[in-house]
């Protein structure tokens, strides 16, 4: 995992108020590439507690095969919401940004209609919680027998400003998305996404360990990787151990080798995460990866 900002860490890969604009008629078409079309849309959102929300359309004849969100500045944003919409034909993205203004672009990585994927969901709700007392939950999104998780995404409803995302990230050993909330909030349902493809695909599973992240609200970049030759990124997250209710992952998705979004987005899932306050805690990052 490459780490751009943060304290020293020690590494290890191993396999397995004011929302700013919604939808994309600004969308554009970063390239095409390794059979998948990139679609990003970039907005300008306001810092000191401002929302947003965006939703990227593959265009006709394509679906998403999975998507994310890329932002400058600090990792002191919260994606609540990272996932296909309910007709399977656009990737959304919604949050809330606690910290500077900043740009927060969503991505969509997009596939031929004509390929065979299954979107799984599962919605369940999150009791009510309070601030010194927040409910935290996980919940996952099983792949159908006979295929393998290709990516995955959530959905929270209600107050964006009162819930966070602590985990994000696939569960190869039981082929499901599984998702980490805290609710500080009104009782509330999120939904789990899964993507699922056959196995044919040659998707390929990397995670990579951060450990002893110490408190920081302003947060770090992590980039887990595609380790062999001729791999590329196409979904990814991260989880946190320790205390739920006091880290997040603000952003995760994929980028360019100048660490943007410039340029075909295929060189690293780029997975932005603090942890708040209390102790030091770990942080794994994931990678799926397929053949170029």
């Amino acid at each position: 995992m490459r780490l751009v900002r943060g304290p020293s860490a020690v590494l290890v890969a191993v396999l397995v108020t004011a929302a700013l604009g919604t939808g994309s008629a600004g969308a554009t078409v970063i390239g095409t590439a390794h059979g998948i079309k990139y679609v990003k849309n970039t907005m300008n959102v306001l810092g000191a507690g401002s929302n947003w929300s965006d939703a990227i359309n593959c265009g006709a004849d394509y679906q998403p095969l999975s998507g994310g969100t890329f932002s400058t500045g600090f990792s002191d944003a919260r994606m609540t919401t990272s996932s296909f919409g309910s007709f399977h034909t656009n990737w959304t993205s919604a949050g809330w940004n606690v910290g500077f203004g900043k740009n927060i672009s969503t991505l969509a990585l997009c596939r031929k209609t004509a390929a065979a994927v299954n979107y799984v969901t599962k919605e369940v709700t999150v009791a009510a919680g309070t601030t010194t007392s927040p409910t935290i939950m996980s919940a996952n999104a099983p792949c159908p027998a006979k295929t393998v998780i290709a990516s995955g995404g959530v959905r929270i409803g209600g107050d964006v400003s009162t819930v966070h995302v602590s985990g994000f990230h696939p569960v190869k050993a039981f082929e499901l998305w599984r998702v980490t909330v805290a609710n500080e909030g009104a009782e509330r349902n999120i939904t789990v996404g899964a993507v699922c493809v056959p196995p044919g695909l040659g998707l390929t599973y990397y995670k990579s360990v951060f450990t002893d992240a110490p408190a920081n609200p302003n947060g770090f970049l992590a980039r887990p990787s595609c380790l062999a030759a001729g791999e590329v990124p196409i979904a990814g997250g991260g989880m946190w151990s320790g205390n739920q209710d006091r880290a997040h992952i603000a952003t995760a998705g994929p980028i360019d080798s100048s660490g943007n979004v410039n340029s075909v987005p295929d060189y690293a899932w780029q997975v932005g995460a603090a942890n708040d306050s209390g102790a030091a805690k770990d942080f794994t990052g994931f990678a799926i990866c397929k053949p170029a």
